[in-house]
């Protein structure tokens, strides 16, 4: 552009002054090109003309990758999304917690059990696996509280495949861990331990006390004074051998052996050769181990090993009955009750399920069965070819028993739904 090219005072709301210290004044919205009359005082008057190339337009222009300027600009970092568990997962876990908040299984934890798993197999739980006696303990509540006496969040899950299970997971200062019971109790509580995926970790994390209130329920420092010298974790191979040693007499005077039996019967029963013979006897078919069933007298809570499968005990057990139902044409109904021994397992289920819903025809399978508590809404689906479905199913069953139906209780069997 030339040099003699001045602005003339009297401008036009289109023109634009070609002076960097003048403000610009363009109409919106521009045209393609924009036409600029430029009239000079001291020269000619006349008026020069320009074009401005589309090119500055002062919309944002889509350039040939197809990302406008404003993308082009330097943006902070985006974090990649988390990895989230395997559809193909061998490991399923219950949606709600047992108990505590209502926080979502940790990933991390996940793939803790998953590895277990892909190492030992999957007819067995881990060592941080507990059996769920909530209904049966003295005190039914809790807290968790770390040796500053801060309290923590203890939640406990159920594992539903590929074996039935619970994991106790403790959520303390940003971390979060599986944790085990010590065999070691003092005021009603019970020390604990981290696993951390193969064995736990000598030394108690935290303390889990009880009480019949809530609200009621604190800390002292104290307590930590009776915490075991050594912590050494049951899970270990020293302790289970010290265990298994012991009679009821040598026993530590907190802890209280219940069916104590000799330790060569107790590996003759866990064997999977006696478990597929008398399946209905046993809760679940573990393999063979060497520890007895210990539960502590205060607050009952279980060690870090899970106890050996045993015998269903008569008494309460006896008092929960499988009633299948079979509607037939009118208002007539045919119903056939079972014991919890006889229907405790798949194989005891579905074979009674058979003859009752099938007689004689053995070309119709019956693979799903439906099973209800008359006083709850909901309907549990058991399928022939999930065992875990029975075990979340009866653990619902005895949960209910124990906190609202103390008494003899009953439960539908069908074969559909309409």
């Amino acid at each position: 552009m030339d040099d003699n090219l001045h602005a003339h005072p009297e401008m036009k709301d289109n023109d634009v002054e070609l002076f960097p210290n003048m403000n610009w004044e363009i109409s919106n919205p521009l045209p393609p090109s924009l036409e600029m009359k430029v009239e000079d005082d001291e020269y000619s008057g006349e008026h020069q003309e320009m074009t401005i190339p589309p090119l500055l337009s002062l919309e944002p222009k889509i350039e040939d990758d197809g990302i406008s300027p404003k993308e082009h600009q330097e943006i902070p970092a985006v974090p990649p999304t988390p990895v989230m568990p395997s559809p193909k997962s061998r490991v399923v876990v219950r949606p709600t917690p047992i108990s505590g908040r209502n926080i979502p299984f940790p990933y991390h934890i996940l793939e803790l059990l998953e590895k277990w798993h892909e190492e030992n197999g999957n007819k067995r739980p881990p060592p941080c696996s507990q059996r769920d006696k909530s209904g049966s303990k003295r005190f039914k509540v809790f807290k968790a509280f770390d040796r500053e006496s801060q309290e923590l969040d203890l939640i406990t899950y159920s594992i539903l495949q590929p074996i039935a299970y619970i994991v106790r997971v403790l959520y303390q200062n940003g971390n979060v861990k599986i944790v085990g019971s010590y065999n070691h109790t003092a005021n009603a509580g019970t020390f604990l331990a981290v696993w951390d995926g193969t064995e736990y970790v000598p030394g108690g994390c935290a303390v889990k006390i009880f009480g019949d209130d809530l609200e009621k329920i604190e800390c002292s420092d104290e307590i930590w004074k009776h915490a075991p010298t050594d912590l050494e974790p049951v899970g270990s191979k020293t302790s289970r051998q010290s265990i298994s040693s012991q009679t009821p007499s040598e026993s530590q005077p907190e802890i209280r052996k219940r069916g104590f039996r000799q330790s060569t019967r107790l590996r003759e029963i866990a064997t999977p050769e006696s478990s597929s013979t008398t399946g209905s006897a046993f809760y679940v078919d573990w393999p063979e181990r060497d520890y007895e069933d210990y539960e502590h007298s205060e607050g009952e809570d279980i060690p870090f090993l899970p106890s050996l499968p045993k015998k269903r005990k008569t008494g309460k057990d006896d008092d929960v009955f499988f009633k299948f139902v079979k509607p037939k044409s009118g208002k007539q109904t045919i119903v056939e009750v079972f014991t919890l021994e006889e229907c405790g397992t798949i194989k005891g289920l579905f074979s009674k399920a058979q003859k009752f819903f099938q007689p004689g025809n053995k070309n119709v399978e019956v693979s799903d069965v439906y099973c209800q508590i008359p006083s709850q809404s909901e309907v549990h689906k058991i399928s022939k070819t999930n065992k875990a479905s029975l075990d979340f199913f009866l653990d619902d069953v005895k949960q209910f028993k124990c906190t609202q139906a103390p008494g003899k209780l009953t439960v539908d069997v069908v074969d559909h739904i309409d």
